[in-house]
């Protein structure tokens, strides 16, 4: 039994603190009218120097070291780092390499780059790299990005920051390729479509977004959760409802539009208050659900054209609503413009966001998933709408999905 327990002890898996790639920039720097000397300093001798250009949209690696370590100083463009820790979780894990930055990739791991911008690195090397022993000795293939899936990120990616344009952006959180949420297979034979689900952190502003955004059309044309279904979201809507018409003192002469209404129900109390009110609904099976119950509903997505249409159609709204789906959103600046676009000079813009803190906290990490783009703190959404001219005048706590807040914003 103690030999037993014992081996058990040893051998279990221990997730390692060190990270399996590590990035970083030169330093002791001297500047002057010249331009810049940089240095870095290594911790083994390097005895072959390659020099590497790469095209924008071109994929390199795709294999690993045995025994060397990987080491490339990126002299100028930019490109996706792919891993996986061979002896560890096996998941997938991306970081953003910038020019300047040297990255170093430990043994067995395998490392995908692939180029967003035109590119020139050096790769440095303690040993033996002949071409000849490639696939034998100092470098083994791996396919961990196939030509499907490098597209997809070239396409996909977020590099930078959507909230301040930044682009110092750490990854913080991969949970590996995963499957869209909701969408369950009918036979274990059956195709599922992968894509990478990993949080990065922005070192200027503290919005935090996923690196993947899969395309809004393969998420919401066709939607299958349906709000109602739900007794505690009925109930909350509701509560939520009575709040919203006793605060703004909305009546029979008011106008509410809700984006992302689902199949109305937060509509439908805001409705039996004799308040006049209007979804706007992407996904058209729920659409016909919310228009069946009498619930006036728009099939499209937030843009332009719904706006004039509303615009033109109904009038300005005294409130906006976007409850769960402003995490949703891409174009979140395009996505606030518009909502603005149609309230009155004195509406409120009021929304529903899970809250990163509580996330952080409970570890719900199962409410990190392919929907929601952007991971929510007070402090980086009083960043985002004060950028906007906006001001987020107050913050209310939750107990939706595990934790949320409740925001209202106005013009300044």
């Amino acid at each position: 039994k103690e030999s037993i327990e014992e081996m058990i002890k040893v051998w279990e898996f221990k997730e390692s603190s060190i990270d399996i790639e590590t990035i970083r920039i030169g330093t002791d720097n001297y500047i002057d009218d010249r331009g810049i000397i940089s240095n870095f300093h290594l911790e083994e001798k390097i005895n072959l120097v390659g020099y590497i250009e790469s095209k924008k949209g071109s994929i390199r690696g795709n294999h690993y070291h045995p025994v060397q370590e990987q080491k490339v100083l990126l002299v100028s463009g930019k490109y996706i780092s792919v891993i996986k820790d061979l002896n560890g979780n096996n998941k997938i894990e991306t970081n953003i390499i910038n020019s300047g930055e040297l990255v170093t990739t430990h043994p067995n791991v395998v490392h995908t780059m692939i180029f967003l911008e035109d590119s020139v690195f050096l790769n440095l090397v303690n040993g033996e790299r002949d071409h000849k022993n490639y696939g034998s000795t100092h470098t083994i293939p791996y396919e961990l990005v196939n030509s499907s899936l490098g597209n997809d990120f070239l396409k996909f990616f977020k590099s930078r920051c959507r909230v301040c344009d930044s682009e110092k952006l750490k990854s913080f959180i991969s949970l590996g390729l995963v499957p869209l949420d909701n969408n369950l297979i009918k036979n274990l034979e059956d195709d599922v479509s992968l894509f990478p689900l990993e949080i990065y952190y922005c070192l200027d502003c503290s919005n935090c977004q996923l690196s993947f955004v899969v395309p809004p059309d393969v998420l919401f044309d066709k939607y299958l959760y349906l709000s109602s279904t739900s007794k505690v979201f009925k109930e909350h809507f509701t509560k939520a409802a009575r709040q919203i018409v006793n605060d703004f003192s909305l009546n029979r002469n008011s106008f509410v539009v809700d984006i992302g209404s689902n199949d109305g129900v937060f509509l439908q109390p805001i409705s039996k208050e004799g308040i006049k009110c209007l979804g706007i609904e992407p996904a058209k099976n729920v659409y016909e659900i919310a228009k069946s119950d009498g619930i006036e509903t728009i099939n499209s997505y937030l843009n332009i054209e719904t706006v004039e249409k509303i615009k033109n159609n109904y009038s300005l709204a005294d409130v906006v609503t976007a409850f769960n789906v402003f995490a949703h959103v891409d174009d979140i600046k395009d996505f606030v413009k518009n909502s603005f676009e149609l309230l009155t000079h004195g509406g409120v813009f009021i929304f529903e966001v899970q809250y990163i803190v509580d996330t952080i906290k409970d570890l719900t990490f199962d409410n990190i998933y392919h929907e929601h783009v952007n991971y929510w703190s007070v402090k980086s959404l009083d960043f985002f709408f004060d950028s906007m001219d906006l001001c987020l005048f107050k913050v209310e706590t939750i107990n939706t999905h595990g934790g949320s807040i409740r925001g209202y914003v106005s013009r300044k």
